[in-house]
């Protein structure tokens, strides 16, 4: 998902990169409760005729239901924000604040996107940042990849 905004007064742009979440936490939650209710419903039936020996199996697939689930989650809660100014480009990544920041003139900035050769590739998009390669937006589809490109190609040239 990308969101675009600027700021008139100083001419700041910037960019919000965005992994689509469909299902929120709790949607999520709903849907292992279900699961385990029916794991449970299931296994309960097969323990009253003596075969007990399921419920240790429906207790695993719920936790490794949980812990996929989770761990898809929790990154797409992840947010790259590229901030461009009239003197410099900034890119930042994190959850809820950035865990990592690098900024570069922009002047030094330049975007790179190698577009898919085969149509079950996305492409790759980079931030050439004064030399260090930045890779952005690897959440997002073809068609918003290459958006995002020339969104970037445009606020940064």
């Amino acid at each position: 998902m990308l969101t675009t905004d600027s700021d008139k007064s100083n001419g700041r742009r910037w960019v919000v990169i965005q992994g689509n979440q469909a299902m929120s936490w709790r949607d999520n939650v709903i849907l292992v409760a279900v699961f385990a209710s029916i794991g449970l419903l299931i296994a309960t039936g097969f323990a009253v005729q003596g075969l007990w020996l399921v419920f240790p199996f429906v207790g695993l697939e719920i936790a490794l239901l949980s812990a996929g689930l989770y761990a898809c989650l929790k990154g797409l809660q992840e947010k790259e924000v590229i901030t461009v100014t009239a003197s410099d480009v900034t890119l930042e990544r994190g959850v809820k604040t950035p865990r990592e920041r690098v900024v570069a003139a922009r002047g030094e900035t330049r975007v790179k996107y190698r577009q898919p050769e085969n149509e079950f590739f996305v492409g790759e998009l980079n931030l050439d940042m004064g030399g260090r390669i930045q890779p952005v937006g690897r959440c997002l589809g073809r068609d918003e990849k290459g958006k995002l490109a020339r969104q970037l190609r445009e606020l940064v040239d």
